[in-house]
Order: C-alpha cells, then sequence, then structure tokens
C-alpha cells in the first residue's frame, strides 16, 4: 500500500453542496496505486483525512502579533518580494529600506524575504534583531552580528572580545568570505533597528551606520542591507540616506483583495470551518485589508466558533459580534499607529470618525473641520492631511471621498479618543509657531517684570498668527488679559477656546462672565450674562440663583417693546459631528480634560425643573409671581417656602396652572405625575383623587402658615419673595371631601398612608373628624402647635454645590489636597449629590488613590440621572480606568 505524501494535504477540498470530502489524487500517484485493493485504498484514504482533519481543526490557523514569514500562513506580497529580489540580486543598490505602519507585516516580509534568499545558491542572508540592542555598546552590537554570521553560514562563531570593531573587519571576515564563492553575497536584514544620527556616539543607534558603510566600501560588491523602520520615527530615511546615498525605499501598504480572501480563508483549508459570503465581505469592510486586523479578526472569531464545538458556518453576525473584542485586543497597535500620525492627521482622522457618515465628499473637507470647532482650516489639514492618511493606507484611495480604509480604525477613534483630546494635536501643526510658543512660554512663566511679560505676550500673538489654532497660546493669552484686568480681552480670547475644547475654557470663561455680571448695571444686561453662563455651564449655582431673582423684577418692569430678545442656544463644536448611531460621547471625560461639575439633579422628576423663561410673559398677577416663587424655592430645594407660596395659590384659585402638582411635590416630596402616567393607572381616577386630596392639604397648609410664625426666607428666593404684595392672606375655603378614603386616594402606590399622616402632622394641625357622618371637615380654629426655632444651618443642597465650587476652584489651582476635603464635605453634606461622587472620585484619582476613585464613581453613576452628563463622563472614565461597576 503507498504512503500518502504530504502535498496531497493542497489537494483536499470540501463539496460544499454535499458536505462530504473529496481528494484530487496527484496523476503519479493514482497510476502508483492503481493496482492496489480499491477498497483498502478507500479505507486508508478516509482514515488518514479524518486524522489530518481532526490535527489541523484543533489548531488555530490565523497568528496575530507574530511575524508569520516562512510558513504557510504568508499570503500576497508577490509583487514586493520579485522586486527585493531582483534589486539585491542585481547589485542596482546596497542599502534597501523597507518601511510602513505598525501591523503592515514589515518582519514577515522581511522573514519570507530571507527564506526566498536562501533558495538561490548566489545569495546568503543573515537576519539580526537589534530592536533591544540600540543603546548597546558597539562592540557588543558587532559580536552579536558576528555570531549571527556564523549561524546562518554554519562557521564557527568567533570569539572578538575587545576591539570587536577592527577584529571583525580585518581578521575573522576575511576568513568567511574565502569560505563562500567569490560571487556570492550576503546579505543582512536589521529587523526593526531605529538609528539615530550622531557621528560621536559609540553606542548601536549613532554609530553603527557609520561603521557599516564603510565595511561595505572596504568590500564592494560582498555585501547588501535591508533596514525595516517604522513610520512613527522620523527622519529614518534620511539619515540612512546619508551613508547610503543610492538607497532604495519600499514601503509597505495593504493587502490586495485576492490576498485579504486567500488569508481569511485559511480556516477552510485547515477543516475549521466555512466562511459565507456575508462573513467574508464583513471581515473585508473592516479591516480593508490590513494584515495585521485581518489575523487579529478571524482568530477572535476561530477561538468563538471552536470554544462552541460548532460546525455550522460563520456568518456576518458572528464577525459583528466580535467588534468590541478586535477593538479592546488590538488597542496597542491602534495606539501605534495613532501616535504615529502627523498632528495634522490626527485631527483630520478625529473630525472624520466622530462625523455620523462613514464618507465624506473632498468638497466639504473645509466645512467638516469648521463644523467640528476648527477656527481656520489650513492647507496642511485639507491637502496634506488626506494624503498622508491615503498614503499609509488608512483612509481609503478614492481622491473623491474622505472614507476610513480601516473601519475598525474609526470605531477604535470613537471609543478611544474624544474630539476634544484629538485637538489638542492643533498645536503641532505648524512646527514653526509651536517652537515660537515654546520659547514664549519659558519667558511667560519666568517673567520678573512688566517689559518680559508684553514680551512674550508679543511673541504669542504672532504664534497666533502663524498658528490661528494654538489653544495654548490661546488660553495663556486670555489668562494674561485677565491678570490685567481687561476681561472684554480675555473673554474673547477664551470664547475663542471655547469654540475648540469647551470644558478646557469653561472654567474660566464662566469665571469672567461672572465678574462682567457683576459689573452691570442694566438688569437686562446682567441677564444676558447670567443666560450666556447658564449655556456654557448648565445648573451653575452662582449663575442660577442670580438669574433667578432678577427674573421677577425684569418680568415686572419690561414692557413688550424692550423686551430683550432671547439669546440663541449655543451649539457646541461637537454637536455637529456627534455620532447617531454610538453612545460615546466626543467629549466624554478624560485625565487630560478635568470637567466642571453640573447642578445635581432636583427634586422630583426632570419635569419638575423650572425656567424663569417658562413663566407666561403677559400673566403679572400676584397668584402669577407666588406661583414662579414656589418654583424656583422648589428647584433650589426650599420646600417649606414652596409650601407657604402654594398654599395660598392653591386657596384662592386651586386649578391655577400645575399647583395641585407642585404642592404636591413640596409637601411629600413625590412627584405625583409619575403616579399619573405610571402602567396601569387610571389617569381620570388618580387625577381626581390628588385634586381632591390637595383640597385638604391646601387648606390645612394655610391655616397652619397663618397661625404660627414662618422662618425667614432664603436669600435665593429673598428677590422673588419681595416682588409678591404682603397683603393678607386670603381666608380659605373649607372644602368638603366624601369620605376619609379621597385623602388616602391621593396617595402615591410608592408611599404609605401612614406617610401622608405623619407628613400632615408635622406641617398642618391636626384635623378634626365628624363620626357620625360620613363627611371630614377641617376646624377653622386648630388647636396650637409648638413653635419650632429657625434652623441657621444652610440648606444642605446650596452648601454642597458651593463645596463643589470651591472643590473644583482649588483642583484648578493646583491644590489637590484641599479639593478632596471640600469635596469629601459635600458628600457628606449630600450624600445622593452625583456631582459631589463624581468630583471627589477625579481628585482621588489624580491622588493615586484609585480605590476611592472606583468606589465614588460607581457612587455617581448610582446617583445620576439616565442620559446625563454626569452618566455619560463616569461611564468615560470607568472606560479610561478600564474598570466595572457591578
Amino acid at each position: 500500500m503507498g504512503v500518502f505524501r504530504p502535498q496531497m494535504v493542497h489537494a483536499y477540498t470540501t463539496d460544499i453542496s454535499t458536505t462530504k470530502p473529496m481528494v484530487r489524487w496527484p496523476r503519479a500517484e493514482q497510476t502508483r496505486i492503481a493496482k492496489v485493493d480499491r477498497s483498502t485504498i478507500r479505507f486508508t484514504r478516509l482514515h488518514w483525512l479524518e486524522e489530518r482533519c481532526s490535527m489541523a481543526a484543533s489548531t488555530n490557523p490565523y497568528v496575530a502579533g507574530l511575524p508569520v514569514g516562512g510558513t504557510d500562513g504568508f499570503v500576497g506580497r508577490t509583487s514586493e518580494l520579485e522586486t527585493l529580489s531582483t534589486v539585491l540580486s542585481t547589485g542596482q543598490t546596497q542599502a534597501v529600506l523597507l518601511t510602513g505602519a505598525p501591523g503592515i507585516g514589515r518582519s514577515s516580509l522581511l522573514r519570507q524575504l530571507e527564506h526566498t534568499l536562501d533558495a538561490h545558491g548566489e545569495v546568503h542572508s543573515v537576519r539580526v534583531c537589534l530592536q533591544d540592542r540600540i543603546w548597546d555598546p558597539l562592540d557588543d552590537v558587532i559580536s552579536h552580528l558576528a555570531d549571527a554570521v556564523g549561524r546562518a553560514l554554519r562557521i564557527t562563531e568567533p570569539e572578538l572580545g575587545h576591539w570587536a570593531e577592527n577584529r571583525f573587519a580585518e581578521r575573522w571576515l576575511p576568513l568567511v568570505l574565502e569560505r563562500i564563492h567569490e560571487d556570492d553575497r550576503i546579505v543582512f536584514l536589521f529587523d526593526e533597528f531605529p538609528v539615530v544620527f550622531d557621528p560621536r556616539s559609540r553606542q548601536a543607534a549613532g554609530a553603527l551606520l557609520p561603521w557599516f558603510a564603510g565595511l561595505l566600501e572596504q568590500f564592494p560588491g560582498r555585501f547588501r542591507a535591508v533596514f525595516t523602520t517604522d513610520l512613527r520615527l522620523q527622519n529614518q530615511e534620511a539619515i540612512v540616506r546619508r551613508y547610503f546615498p543610492d538607497l532604495y525605499r519600499l514601503e509597505l501598504g495593504p493587502l490586495d483583495a485576492k490576498a485579504t480572501r486567500d488569508l481569511i480563508q485559511r480556516a477552510h483549508g485547515h477543516c475549521s470551518f466555512q466562511w459565507s459570503t456575508g462573513a467574508l465581505e464583513r471581515v473585508e469592510a473592516l479591516c480593508g485589508g490590513h494584515p495585521f486586523f485581518l489575523q487579529l479578526t478571524c482568530s477572535l472569531v476561530w477561538n468563538r466558533h471552536h470554544s462552541s464545538a460548532s460546525h455550522s458556518d460563520v456568518y456576518a453576525i458572528d464577525v459583528n459580534a466580535l467588534i468590541e473584542s478586535t477593538i479592546d485586543s488590538g488597542t496597542p497597535v491602534f495606539e501605534a499607529l495613532w501616535s504615529g500620525l502627523p498632528s495634522e492627521c490626527r485631527v483630520l482622522a478625529a473630525a472624520l470618525a466622530w462625523q455620523h457618515n462613514t464618507a465624506v465628499h473632498t468638497d466639504r473637507t473645509v466645512a467638516l473641520l469648521e463644523e467640528c470647532g476648527v477656527p481656520m482650516v489650513t492647507t496642511t489639514l485639507e491637502e496634506d492631511a488626506p494624503a498622508e492618511l491615503r498614503r499609509q493606507g488608512l483612509l481609503h484611495p478614492r481622491t473623491d471621498a474622505l472614507m476610513f480604509g480601516v473601519p475598525l480604525f474609526r470605531l477604535w477613534i470613537r471609543a478611544h479618543c474624544p474630539l476634544e483630546v484629538a485637538f489638542t494635536a492643533l498645536d503641532q501643526v505648524v512646527p514653526e509657531a509651536d517652537r515660537l510658543f515654546q520659547v514664549a512660554e519659558r519667558k511667560w512663566q519666568t517673567a520678573s517684570n512688566e517689559a518680559t511679560r508684553r514680551e512674550a505676550v508679543e511673541q504669542l500673538e504672532e504664534v497666533l498668527r502663524l498658528n490661528p489654532n494654538h489653544t495654548t497660546a490661546t488660553e495663556m493669552l486670555g489668562m494674561e488679559h485677565e491678570r490685567r484686568g481687561e476681561p472684554i480681552t480675555a473673554l474673547a480670547y477664551l470664547e475663542r477656546l471655547f469654540e475648540i475644547q469647551p470644558s478646557r475654557a469653561r472654567p474660566k470663561l464662566v469665571r469672567i462672565l461672572l465678574q462682567l455680571a457683576d459689573q452691570e448695571s442694566s438688569s437686562a444686561r446682567k441677564t444676558r450674562r447670567y443666560d450666556r453662563i447658564l449655556q456654557i455651564a448648565p445648573g451653575q449655582p452662582q449663575a442660577t440663583r442670580a438669574r433667578a431673582q432678577l427674573q421677577p423684577v425684569w418680568r415686572r418692569t419690561r414692557t413688550p417693546s424692550s423686551a430683550p430678545a432671547p439669546l440663541p442656544s449655543p451649539t457646541p463644536a461637537t454637536d455637529a459631528t456627534a455620532p447617531l448611531d454610538n453612545t460615546i460621547s466626543p467629549t466624554v471625560a478624560s485625565p487630560l480634560r478635568p470637567r466642571a461639575p453640573s447642578p445635581p439633579p432636583k427634586v422630583g422628576s426632570e419635569q419638575s425643573s423650572f425656567s424663569p423663561t417658562e413663566a407666561d410673559p403677559s400673566d403679572d398677577s400676584e397668584l402669577a409671581l407666588l406661583y414662579d416663587a414656589a418654583r424656583v424655592a422648589l428647584d433650589v430645594g426650599d420646600r417649606e417656602t414652596a409650601r407657604r407660596h402654594l398654599g395660598r395659590v392653591a386657596a384662592e384659585q386651586p386649578t391655577f396652572r400645575e399647583t395641585a402638582r407642585y404642592l404636591y411635590l413640596a409637601v411629600h416630596n413625590v412627584d405625583p405625575a409619575a403616579t399619573v402616567h405610571a402602567p396601569g393607572a387610571n389617569p381620570k381616577r388618580t387625577i381626581r383623587a390628588l385634586t381632591a386630596g390637595i383640597l385638604v392639604l391646601a387648606a390645612s397648609l394655610l391655616v397652619s402658615i397663618t397661625t404660627r410664625p414662618q422662618p425667614p426666607p432664603t436669600a435665593d428666593v429673598q428677590a422673588l419673595s419681595s416682588a409678591i404684595p404682603t397683603g393678607p392672606a386670603p381666608s380659605p375655603p373649607v372644602p368638603v371631601v366624601s369620605s376619609t378614603e379621597s385623602v388616602a386616594a391621593a396617595t402615591p402606590p410608592e408611599a404609605a398612608p401612614a406617610t401622608v399622616v405623619a407628613d400632615l402632622s408635622l406641617d398642618t394641625p391636626a384635623p378634626s373628624e365628624t363620626v357620625h357622618g360620613t363627611d371630614t371637615h377641617l376646624d377653622t380654629e386648630p388647636p396650637p402647635t409648638p413653635e419650632r426655632e429657625p434652623s441657621p444651618e444652610p440648606r444642605k443642597a446650596s452648601s454642597s454645590e458651593a463645596l463643589i465650587q470651591r472643590g473644583w476652584s482649588a483642583l484648578e489651582a493646583g491644590a489637590l489636597t484641599e479639593a478632596e476635603s471640600l469635596f469629601d464635605a459635600a458628600v457628606s453634606r449630600s450624600p445622593h449629590n452625583p456631582d459631589a461622587h463624581y468630583s471627589l472620585a477625579y481628585a482621588a484619582e489624580k491622588l493615586g488613590s484609585l480605590d476611592m476613585a472606583f468606589i465614588h464613581y460607581c457612587s455617581a453613576l448610582r446617583y445620576a440621572a439616565r442620559g446625563s452628563v454626569v452618566q455619560r463622563d463616569v461611564s468615560g472614565r470607568l472606560l479610561q480606568l478600564e474598570m466595572t461597576c457591578n
């Protein structure tokens, strides 16, 4: 019986229609085995194929991160191999520089080249890996090189000892050349050896190239060299060309379509599984021919398919399920790609990744960058950046559109590179401007007199003339004009910075606007300043209180003709490109951008938040003023004042606007709107019950208010209360309720009836009940209640907000310990405030206490409202820290 040869493995195919294995026997093998018993042949053939497929199916055929040259895993690169073989064999040049982006396959091609050259008898390849020896002494590297030559040519390795530089070239190398034919050549393959230009250096990074160039001159025609380098390393080609003027440069790009298909379908030859057409197209669409990401994606698919012991085909849905794992596993290569890009390429790539459409017409490049917040689009950003990205294979080669050639890279940018962080590269787009900025920055920081500071300011202004997008120079000029007492000029610079990096400019911009608002004499101008603050920092405590105090006075004194036009709602620079299909915001908090805190959630539902612009401007009645004052008091947490004002409104007109709802909210701290809209609830019945119960509460509150001393109003609503006429409160009507069950019916499902009684006993006199009848009425003269002293302590919400603001100011000034103490006090005063927890977690992270940071990040995530800014920021921080809350 014949023995099956290894080359028969390549003849193995699978009939997809019948799923039965078939073997196309080589012609010589068919002739040789024709005389053997057919049944024996069939049994042996099937047994061998089953054993071979069982062994192959248990081995992952995809290798990600390791060179595959010289193995059956190497596919494509036929033209590159032919070019290199021709150049090195014919002696067209002495040195070749092989370059490309990270993960593109330089080391794999170098090993495949070694395998190809060894097939030619006249060329001897010596592969040398010096990646970890760049800072070793030159003698040590030469000794390592001699060892590699000895192993490759099977010659006894020399003992060079000291003075290896001279002994290698003068004694040992001539002996080596005598062992090979005089027409043979030795090709040195230097894998990943970065070099620097330093003629005086005795370290390998600076001294190896000059020494090797002299070696080639000493033995002309006998040696060749191939260097591989990364595109991230600048000036590598210029340094190598300095010593080898005839340098031949070859840059690797993505694989072609045929090589891409062959690489993906390697699982077919290993009897693992079959790729469906949709799965093949999906992998091609995600990876775009990049070898590393193709290997990584296919490897993850194989691992999942192998672990599930499934014999089914792989479909596009299986590939989509592993996109997130592919991005996480490929992060080191993604980071290498990102860091190796020029500054202008990072800016354009981020802007393109964060816009919704996957492709943008080339004519819209300027509009795209302007929508993202770039003040001035230069030729470097418009023309040079797309060309460089196409050259590296990261953009599709089409010249009429901007679209990613490796869409996985786009998804990684959206997950790990917020737009503001990416736009910090705008400072380095113009190298001349950045060098001048570094000089001006040192001068500004070390200035001891005003003359030096003025000179530094002039240089910073020159930086902006050279590079209008330089964010750090813009920020420093704003700070300098603020120091000089020129807030208007400082405001202009900070508004300019806010367009590019909102979170970086927000604290300083708020501080300037508050200062300008205090200086304004007109209420309308003050209102505009505070409105602008609330636009850029919603919920800013000081602006919120000041704006609430200005609103009643402005409403009573203005006329329709003199009413100021409302300011348009600002659109942040990133909104134009915010993705609609991704939950990650382009302004995710990162270690580079501490964010200003947002206000804590208000009591009740989000609908209970009151904006002064919601009030009817034509309604200036006393009831409207009372109602507005109560709404503002609810927003700042002063439920006592809100109960007093809403009780007077309910006594006079119970159906005024939403008095019943907010009176219930002020008494029980529960929004009845949530009960009305609860699933399965009867809205009409619930509203009738609520109205009946709230009428009882209104009368009780009004009687209590008129018969006991009231605590002094808080500072937040003094202006509102001062605008309300102080006449005697109208006598409340005595409401009649059908039964005692009406009060209980007004209680939401989550609030027990006992709680209602307890709240009434605290805020109102106990009502007297009629025993012989079904009606319940309130006595007009309730028994006296003990007086309570007004609490001198400030409200927890207001004090925690103030502590948070002081903490961020201390954090901005660099006082981390003081900021942590203030944030800790804010958490103690308001344990359910997500901003307090977020601020304390951020300070703890900066101080290196990751455990405490994790605890408070999770607490902030627990108390934050769904879809709020705090929730998005905390999620971004946890993603950066690679932590997950349980």
